[in-house]
């Protein structure tokens, strides 16, 4: 304020200490967020109040400021790939840059802030990184950032800052906001009201230069010269109006937007208008369209806008419902690549009220790829569609047929959509359009009974050359590689999709390749790298707001908890939890997570959802492995009803992995062995089981090997078994199979036989133990005696197998 400093010594030292965090200083217009900044040593960028500002405005000027190419910030999609993911590349590329510098970073008006400014806001506040003090007006939604509210000034201060005399006074008029104050204070205004204050200050001034701040305020916050001129600069400076940047020597600025608003507000509807028109014929793009649509006719601004992609601006100004509808779909597909599903489709059916068969037809597949509360509204535009479109043999009605039966896959089961995908992939075929191709083949992945065909429809993906096909191409084949076992294609495909991702660098493909070697380190035993790649995945989820990306996250590490036994690391938030009792997959996957943690009640109530679910399950459209998991949890209960049926269902895919990118179980004869030995068919458990275990040993997969090796020790009560699962579970850290196998082995001992026991691991004779312990060799030689006894083992050199198996150390 003029200089003088005042009431806000604390919250300057808070800024100060703020190394390395995000900050919000948040306050009404003018009480002082810019007055206090300015005292940082900072680069500073600013949003203003202006619909033609480049995406990323802000930003832009503080990478000029530190000394970074504004070309970090260039969102240009690549072929196949959205705008919001480009969106979100440019997002982290610029953000891991940023990381790097030692600048103190200043954004002013963050409430003016472009979607994409504040996400790269939000992006480096989640991790460690530059020093960033942003202003608003009101609060954002900016994790991790630390808040400092500006308030009014006291009477204390405004007497420092005015004299005693009048301090009163000026407290009640300017309400303790330092702007009031400063106008109140140099103007002889008795009005407290912004508008008249400022009409005082302009009052003096001469006539050139209310004309330039006229234009100046038409113009915008940050004000090109070249569009003013400069007659009256100077004495628009002098007043305080306007302020001169020496870096920026063709643009001024005003010194607060209120100033810049009161003056555009007075003035009369004509000239406003006028100088809108000027400017419109001096500007291009989004400057251009934002003076028209204030100062041009009806047809100007709607032109201006749809050529600048502002949709939602132009739809006030359509004639008729064909433009209306056209308009809205325009909009839908922003909306969903911002990832605003459920707003899309709301544009989607309005479209659809407003137009014929073809815009019905293209709004029922804008929205795509999606789960969850959106795809009852999605269903019911493909019907509506399909009843316009008719018998018509078309491009256009084989992707509503896809879409449709991508969606009822999951509720209805496969036999359902089965039609559908099989008319749509002929469909599209006869068309011959590479869309409508790819997108049927979306829709028959789903349904595929082989996994030739998988493979086969990921390498015709691939061969269409197009990114973003290549992309599924390459991430269906690797859950088909998986199934096999094929470890060497699962690393060939991997490396595919890692070169892909980082030519594409699209955040969905970076998820895809990131998620797939998290189930690869999962398979081997390497839980540690597996959760530190799902939370890559899961931060990768959060920015392209994708939701069943992320219940796929928490769905990965709850199973991976089964493994470790950290099972309060993540808790499946509720309301993923409420959808996992309608859908048998994660039904069944939660059931197992609560096996794992020994809650008997909850498995309980899981296992009678499932059971009605059961008979109809290998339609399902996550078979087998919802199979495997109920069938464990059915067994855990000891519930044998219908363990035939899930025996008989399962047996056809013995030679198989029911592994794949979202999670691994191991093989489908580890559970056929377990399902046979309940039943009461010794034999063909030995046999599965053996053939678990050749199976695991050739993969590697070294956390289901001690699981299989766990279920034939079981069967065959072979010690060597037990000792091998028990070692390789030690070994990766699995606590619940270690608990299991110890339960299973443990026989209580008496102190002292518990040290002979592991005297005896040892290999010492009766004689040292004896010395060791200060006994008779008579008295030792009784005590191992009666431990073999305990043990039921026939001789001592048993009892070391035994200690490795129940996991008797010297620490007990």
């Amino acid at each position: 304020m003029d200089g003088r400093f005042v009431g806000r010594a604390r919250e300057l030292e808070l800024l100060r200490a703020a190394r390395g965090r995000v900050v919000l200083v948040v306050g009404e217009a003018g009480i002082g967020k810019s007055a206090l900044v300015a005292h940082l040593d900072a680069v500073v960028g600013r949003a203003v109040a202006d619909e033609g500002a480049p995406e990323f405005w802000p930003w832009l000027r503080v990478l000029d400021g530190v000394g970074l190419s504004r070309d970090l910030l260039t969102v240009d999609p690549l072929p196949g790939e959205s705008r919001a993911a480009a969106r979100f590349r440019a997002i982290t590329r610029c953000a891991d840059e940023l990381r790097g510098t030692a600048h103190t970073i200043v954004l002013e008006d963050l409430h003016w802030a472009d979607d994409a400014s504040i996400r790269l806001l939000a992006h480096l506040s989640i991790e460690d990184g530059p020093t960033v003090i942003a202003t608003s007006r009101e609060m954002m939604d900016v994790p991790n950032a630390r808040i400092v509210r500006l308030g009014p000034l006291s009477l204390t201060d405004v007497a420092e800052y005015a004299g005693p005399q009048h301090a009163e006074e000026l407290l009640r008029r300017s309400g303790g906001n330092p702007l009031y104050l400063r106008l109140l204070s140099t103007t002889d205004s008795n009005d407290g009201e912004l508008a008249h204050l400022v009409k005082a200050r302009l009052e003096p001034l001469r006539k050139s230069t209310r004309e330039l701040l006229d234009r100046a305020a038409v113009v915008g916050d940050d004000v090109d010269l070249d569009l003013i001129g400069e007659e009256g600069l100077d004495e628009a400076i002098a007043a305080g109006l306007l302020t001169d940047d020496p870096a920026s020597p063709h643009t001024v600025r005003w010194s607060h937007t209120l100033l810049r608003e009161a003056v555009y507000d007075a003035l009369p509807r004509r000239r406003r208008i006028e100088l809108h028109r000027q400017l419109a014929e001096r500007t291009t793009g989004t400057d251009r369209a934002r003076h028209l649509l204030r100062g041009g006719t009806k047809e100007e601004a709607r032109a201006a806008c749809r050529e600048v992609g502002w949709f939602e601006r132009a739809l006030p100004l359509a004639d008729t419902d064909a433009e209306r509808a056209e308009l809205h779909l325009d909009i839908a597909e922003q909306l969903y690549q911002e990832g605003l599903v459920m707003k899309a489709l709301d544009h989607c059916e309005r479209a659809s009220d407003l137009g014929d068969a073809d815009v019905t037809a293209r709004a029922a597949v804008v929205v795509r790829d999606v789960q969850g509360e959106a795809v009852d509204r999605i269903v019911a535009l493909c019907v509506r569609a399909r009843e316009l479109l008719g018998d018509e043999d078309s491009a256009r009605h084989a992707k509503v047929l896809a879409q449709q039966a991508k969606l009822l896959a999951d509720t209805r089961g496969r036999a359902h959509v089965r039609p559908l995908t099989a008319r749509a992939l002929e469909m599209a075929d006869r068309s011959g359009d590479p869309d409508a191709i790819v997108s049927a083949m979306k829709a028959r992945l789903l349904l595929v009974d082989s996994v030739a065909e998988v493979l086969q429809l990921g390498s015709r993906m691939i061969a269409t050359g197009k990114p973003e096909n290549a992309l599924w191409g390459h991430a269906w084949r690797i859950d088909g590689s998986f199934w096999l076992g094929a470890i060497d294609q699962i690393d060939a495909e991997l490396a595919e999709l890692g070169g892909l991702a980082d030519r594409m660098r699209w955040p969905l493909a970076r998820w895809h390749h990131t998620r797939s070697r998290a189930a690869r380190a999962e398979l081997v035993g390497r839980f540690a790298e597996a959760e530190r790649l799902a939370l890559e995945c899961r931060d990768i989820a959060m920015g392209i707001e994708d939701g069943s990306a992320i219940g796929l996250f928490y769905s990965f590490t709850q199973q991976l908890a089964r493994f470790t036994g950290d099972f309060d690391k993540y808790e499946l938030p509720e309301h993923m939890a409420e959808i996992a009792m309608y859908l048998p997959i994660y039904l069944s996957a939660n059931a197992m997570v609560s096996v794992a943690k020994g809650d008997r009640d909850a498995v309980r109530f899981a296992y009678e959802r499932l059971c009605p679910m059961i008979p109809t399950m290998p339609d399902e459209l996550r078979w087998p492995n919802t199979g495997m998991f109920t069938a464990q949890v059915a067994l855990w209960l000891g519930e044998l009803e219908f363990a035939p049926l899930l025996y008989d269902n399962l047996l056809p895919l013995k030679a198989y992995y029911a592994n794949q990118s979202p999670g691994c179980e191991g093989s489908v004869s580890r559970v056929l062995g377990m399902l046979a030995a309940a039943l009461g068919r010794t034999e063909d458990a030995v046999a599965h089981l053996n053939d678990a275990i050749a199976m695991e040993k050739r993969i590697g997969a070294l956390p289901f090997l001690a699981m299989a090796q766990f279920e034939l020790a079981k069967v065959t009560r072979r010690d060597e078994l037990l000792e091998s699962a028990v070692r390789i579970a030690r070994h990766l850290g699995m606590k619940p199979l270690v608990k299991q196998i110890e339960a299973l082995t443990a026989i209580p001992l008496t102190a002292r036989e518990q040290e002979i026991a592991l005297m005896l691991a040892d290999g010492l004779a009766n004689k040292a133990i004896a010395a060791k312990l200060v006994l008779s060799e008579r008295t030792v030689e009784t005590h191992v005696r009666n431990l073999l006894l305990k043990l039921g083992l026939e001789n001592r050199t048993q009892v070391a197998g035994w200690v490795v198996r129940s996991g008797l150390t010297w620490s007990h």
